[in-house]
Formats: structure tokens, C-alpha cells, sequence
């Protein structure tokens, strides 16, 4: 697998791990089965999302890389998205639910 990280890449292990598979796609698949199923990433709770975005880009950058199929880094694509704009969402309420205070 290629050395070279994303520069937003993190420590925890299964960052680690996605660069040590065989089959980025497939280790997602393994560990977010969710990725068939657009209508989950709603529901994916807010103390997740910050991790599980970085870790789906990181994937995301790696299956660009390696040339994965369109269909498959479609997917991904879109999980980044949801994750991403849920993620700013939850934040921007805490972020006003602490002004409040």
C-alpha cells in the first residue's frame, strides 16, 4: 500500500489500518456497512461523526488513488457529504447552545 498519508490524516488505529488494506472499499464496508444505505449516515450519532469523516476521507482519497470504480467512489463520496455537512450542523448547535449559556 502506498506510504504516502493525507495531510489530514489522524493517529488512531483504524486510519492506520485503511493504509495496511488490501481493499480500501472493503475494509469501509467492514467497519461501515451504513455505506449501502444513505438514509444511516442520518442517524449516525453525533460523538461519531467527526471520526468516521476522517476516516471516510482518508478512504475516499485512497480509492481516487488506486483507480476504484466510479459506482463505489460515488458512494463513498456522498457518505463524506452527509457526514461532513452533519457534522458542521451538530457543531454550529453546540456552538450556540454554549453562547446561550
Amino acid at each position: 500500500m502506498e506510504s504516502e498519508q493525507p495531510s489530514y490524516q489522524c493517529p488512531c488505529q483504524m486510519n492506520k489500518d485503511i493504509f495496511e488494506s488490501e481493499d480500501v472499499y472493503f475494509f469501509i464496508l467492514e467497519n461501515y456497512p451504513e455505506i449501502d444505505f444513505k438514509e444511516k449516515w442520518d442517524d449516525m450519532p453525533p460523538a461519531h461523526l467527526k471520526c468516521t469523516y476522517c476516516i471516510l476521507s482518508t478512504a475516499l482519497t485512497l480509492l481516487r488513488k488506486q483507480n476504484y470504480n466510479v459506482m463505489e467512489i460515488s458512494k463513498l463520496s456522498e457518505a463524506v457529504d452527509i457526514v461532513s455537512r452533519r457534522f458542521v450542523s451538530y457543531m454550529e448547535k453546540e456552538r450556540n447552545s454554549c453562547k446561550r449559556l
